[in-house]
């Protein structure tokens, strides 16, 4: 086996009746770690601020809810030959998942794209 595919449903805003707010200095410190582990190769356009956010409300359209449809995310993990080097050589979990996180596209890269939609 070369490459494992991750997947998560996640629910998408209703687009009639989510509501911007100006997120917390804490949230924004937050989500920007998050965005600069983005690698650059990714390809991924990574904004620069992040001076409003969404939040779900409820509507008649969506059933009062908040929420409207789904959205896949994915990560796709390729194993490669220094992994299954530490697979191999019995290393820990840590050593292994340490290997893993070189180059791979994370979900919080597709997380991220299906927010900005």
């Amino acid at each position: 086996m070369n490459v494992f595919i991750g997947q998560r449903l996640v629910r998408t805003l209703c687009t009639e009746c989510r509501e911007s707010y100006e997120p917390a200095s804490e949230t924004v410190e937050i989500i920007e770690k998050l965005l600069a582990g983005i690698p650059k190769k990714a390809g991924v356009a990574v904004p620069k601020e992040i001076p409003l956010l969404y939040r779900a409300r409820g509507c008649e359209e969506c059933h009062f809810s908040g929420y409207r449809g789904r959205i896949g995310i994915f990560e796709v993990f390729s194993v490669r030959d220094s992994v299954v080097d530490q697979i191999e050589s019995g290393a820990s979990e840590h050593a292994i998942r340490m290997a893993a996180r070189k180059g791979r596209h994370a979900h919080h890269e597709s997380r991220r794209r299906a927010q900005s939609s």
